[in-house]
């Protein structure tokens, strides 16, 4: 199985109390460096939050909580899930 690399990065933005700014992220090949394009990219638990990459590779998840910590997981056809856990203060 690959493995998967996934960048991101928290960007500001104002919202409604209850909810954090996006997350904006890269999906690539560890290896290659190649973006994967058509990657799923989801928050643990919740089947509602979920986005696909782009032809950049690129992908924004909204909607997230205002705090505490959050875990990211990424699906490619071919590649072992990826999780990320971030901490959203």
């Amino acid at each position: 199985m690959k493995k998967l690399i996934l960048t991101a990065a928290l960007s500001a933005s104002f919202l409604p109390a209850c909810l954090a700014g996006p997350i904006d992220g890269v999906v690539k090949d560890k290896k290659t460096g190649e973006t994967l394009i058509g990657s799923v990219v989801q928050v643990k638990g919740r089947q509602d939050n979920m986005t696909t990459t782009g032809l950049d590779g690129f992908f924004t998840l909204k909607d997230l909580p205002d705090q505490g910590a959050v875990t990211i997981i990424v699906n490619y056809i071919g590649y072992k899930p990826k999780r990320q856990r971030l901490l959203i203060i």
